[in-house]
């Protein structure tokens, strides 16, 4: 099973270089990202706060399928082109094949990047935040 939050300040341009149409141009072309989003398994959403476009995002799912691939792929689209962004997404697979089955993970969009990062927080898992089965 896969859990995630993310969140993400979209800044498609910044300072004296900014432009408009552009800034519109980006947001109207990850709204329709968003939106399919909201499903069953996941919540998404964009919202202006205090004169800033702010995205969330948060669900679980019985595996990495479909629904992490988009939300992933939402990720780098606005690492690729809204470079002046900045957010996180956490990630906890229990079935993760390369090994991380007991921790979060954290990818970090910043800088035109998005890169995974081991969580320091809130892993590892267990004993940390799940109990642990009792004795039999």
């Amino acid at each position: 099973m896969i859990e995630f939050y993310g969140w993400c300040a979209i800044a498609p341009s910044c300072g004296a270089g900014s432009n408009r149409s552009k800034d519109q141009t980006i947001l109207r072309r990850l709204t329709p990202l968003v939106d399919q989003l909201n499903r069953e398994e996941s919540v998404a959403g964009l919202r202006s706060l205090n004169g800033q476009t702010q995205l969330f995002v948060m669900g679980g799912d019985s595996s990495k399928g479909r629904l992490w691939a988009d939300i992933h792929g939402m990720y780098e689209w606005i690492a690729e082109n809204a470079a002046d962004s900045y957010g996180m997404l956490q990630l906890q697979d229990d079935l993760d094949p390369d090994g991380f089955e007991n921790a979060f993970q954290t990818f970090v969009l910043k800088h035109g990047t998005f890169e995974r990062r081991m969580d320091r927080f809130l892993s590892p898992r267990n004993p940390g935040l799940a109990p642990w089965p009792a004795e039999l």
